[in-house]
């Protein structure tokens, strides 16, 4: 599809800038009047501009879901991606699976790093306790990830899954 816009669009500069009356193999474009000339050129720049503001204007919301931790009272999850912190969740007893939406510039792939802390009660009391992951994700809009956690090695090691 982008490349028959591209080739759209060019034929239509052509067309406007050489007023026709060239040709590739059996294609052959008839010799253009002034008019229409101006109306190619003016439809093969709205296209193109079209396509560019188009393709600066997708951006691409998704959301981010986490369960607290088996054990936890409470926990803040902080997503960075591209190295720039974009938001955080909060998950507590009183709300133990969180969902965070959140926005980026355009869909594609982008490098996350997540860090969570948390508390759990230790016999009666809090205890602090930490995690940390990161990777990649590929953001199209409305997609979902979840927080899975690995604590093996006496290390809990997070990782987004999408859903």
């Amino acid at each position: 599809m982008q490349f028959l816009t591209f080739f759209l669009i060019v034929l239509l500069l052509l067309t406007g800038l050489l007023g026709g009356g060239f040709g590739i193999r059996e294609f052959k474009l008839p010799k253009a009047t002034t008019g229409v000339r101006i109306s190619a050129i003016l439809a093969g720049l709205i296209l193109w501009l079209s396509g560019v503001i188009f393709q600066q204007s997708r951006r691409a919301d998704f959301s981010l879901t986490n369960s607290l931790t088996r054990g936890a009272t409470r926990e803040e999850i902080v997503l960075t991606l591209e190295g720039e912190k974009v938001g955080s969740i909060v998950s507590s007893s009183g709300n133990p699976s969180s969902v965070g939406k959140f926005t980026v510039p355009k869909a594609g792939i982008y490098r996350y790093s997540i860090e969570l802390s948390g508390f759990y009660n230790n016999n009666g009391q809090e205890a602090p306790f930490y995690g940390q992951g990161n990777g990649t994700i590929d953001v199209e809009t409305g997609d979902i990830f979840e927080i899975q956690a690995d604590s093996s090695n006496n290390q809990l090691t997070l990782i987004l899954v999408e859903k």
